[in-house]
């Protein structure tokens, strides 16, 4: 019993995961071309095919992907000694978006890019 609602919960962490990666790389997007582009009208069809484009990517290859990820780590830990692994693959990816919005909030976009994309 316990496993099956370690597993859904763990299940239920995935697209919560790749959304907030999505709106991380939609943030760096953003602030990009509002850089670049200096017309408005333009600038916000270019941001919305890549919203669009950024969401049917993690709907449809990532969050799948990571889903089965998951399960397969699942099964490996679990000959291995229990679900630890997809646990500590959980805080390690929400602790590295914590780090990365924190680093949007106080330092802004740039501050994720690279050093020559600055």
């Amino acid at each position: 019993m316990f496993t099956s609602r370690s597993a859904r919960l763990q299940k239920a962490l995935v697209l919560p995961l790749v959304l907030l990666v999505v709106v991380l790389l939609e943030s760096i997007a953003s602030y990009e071309v509002s850089r670049r582009v200096a017309s408005r009208p333009l600038r916000i069809g270019i941001l919305m095919l890549l919203y669009g484009v950024g969401f049917a990517i993690a709907a449809e290859w990532v969050t799948p992907w990571l889903n089965r990820l998951v399960v397969a780590s699942r099964r490996t830990s679990q000959r291995q000694g229990g679900a630890t692994g997809a646990w500590l693959f959980f805080i390690v990816a929400y602790g590295l978006l914590y780090w990365a919005f924190y680093l949007l909030d106080t330092r802004g976009a740039a501050a994720l890019l690279p050093a020559s994309l600055r």
